[in-house]
């Protein structure tokens, strides 16, 4: 028998009696105890939502301006640091050298790769 239980069935043993005064402490009592029950299903499950986020920034990488986990990624340091979310970052090209990761979420942008550019030589150009 669970503790609910049992406190139900001394409720109605009390109550049977005829002892009101005693039955309206033990319905108290069944109140807070179904309250802390409640509290305490609550306080697993953010336990279990903090252990996750744990786990999670254990195996956070930084590479390449970006966060990965695991296998998954590149997602936006700059949402995950303040927001707690995974925003994947999209690739952006600027022809000038510069590869950026930018997120379209918060729109923040940060170096992946620099390349040496090619020059133009103004010769080859035809007008």
């Amino acid at each position: 028998m669970s503790l609910i239980e049992n406190i139900k069935s001394i409720t109605k043993t009390v109550s049977d009696a005829g002892n009101h005064e005693l039955y309206q402490k033990l319905e108290e009592v069944s109140k807070e105890i179904y309250e802390l029950s409640l509290e305490n299903m609550q306080l697993k499950e953010e336990l279990r939502i903090l252990k996750q986020k744990q786990d999670e920034n254990m195996e956070k990488v930084f590479k390449d301006g970006a966060y990965y986990f695991g296998n998954e990624g590149p997602y936006c340091t700059n949402c995950y640091d303040d927001l707690g979310k995974k925003i994947r970052v999209h690739e952006e090209d600027d022809n000038m050298g510069i590869i950026y990761n930018t997120c379209p979420k918060c729109k923040f942008r940060s170096i992946k790769q620099k390349y040496p550019c090619k020059p133009v030589l103004l010769d080859t150009i035809t007008f």
